[in-house]
């Protein structure tokens, strides 16, 4: 069994790793009052939450990372790149779920 989270590359304005771990959670839940455990919070992502969970998954190779940073990363031309990214990282920390691949953001649409 690997231990270690799993990553994803994204090019933004260098290649970054992202990656989706209880720190990860913490720093996003710290800056979103969301609780990542509560059944039904990737249903109402809005992109001040895609920002955040981008920015909380970056901190782990570059800790003085601010969400203000991320969000001048991310613009409509790379937008749906780290969607899928993040998507990626969900759909490979989960254990198999009996051929349920997707992850909780694959049928949302981030809102304003």
């Amino acid at each position: 069994m690997n231990k270690a989270a799993p990553t994803v590359i994204i090019p933004l304005d260098k290649e970054r790793t992202f990656k989706l771990d209880f720190k990860a959670f913490m720093a996003f839940e710290k800056i979103s009052g969301k609780n990542v455990l509560a059944a039904g919070v990737w249903q109402d992502m809005k992109a001040s939450d895609i920002v955040t969970l981008l920015w909380a998954g970056l901190l782990h190779e570059e800790p003085a990372l601010t969400p203000e940073q991320v969000a001048e990363l991310i613009h409509p031309g790379n937008f749906q790149e780290v969607v899928n990214a993040i998507q990626q990282v969900f759909q490979l920390s989960m254990p198999d779920s009996g051929g349920n691949d997707e992850s909780p953001l694959a049928t949302n649409r981030p809102r304003g």
